[in-house]
C-alpha cells in the first residue's frame, strides 16, 4: 500500500457525507456528531468545528464544553 494522498483542494471542503454515516465524540457531556471523529476549535470564531470538513458546531451557549481564550502572548504574536 502506497502512502496516503491528499485530495485536491477543490475537495477538501466538498460536502460531508449524510449525518447517518457520521460518526459520534464527545466533549463535555454531550455527544457531538463529526463524520472524522476529530474537533478542531476555531479561537476566532469561539466555536468547534469538524477537524475534516469545517462543519461548525455551535457550543458557546453550552456550559460544559470548554472554550479556549487566547493569552496575551498569543495576541502579540
Amino acid at each position: 500500500m502506497g502512502p496516503a494522498t491528499l485530495p485536491p483542494m477543490s475537495e477538501t471542503n466538498a460536502a460531508p457525507p449524510s449525518r447517518a454515516d457520521w460518526k459520534t465524540t464527545s466533549l463535555g457531556s454531550q455527544p457531538i456528531p463529526v463524520h472524522c471523529g476529530r474537533l478542531a476549535y476555531d479561537i476566532d470564531l469561539g466555536e468547534w468545528e469538524c477537524a475534516w470538513c469545517d462543519d461548525r458546531i455551535h457550543v458557546r451557549d453550552i456550559p460544559d464544553w470548554p472554550r479556549p481564550a487566547r493569552t496575551a502572548a498569543a495576541v502579540r504574536s
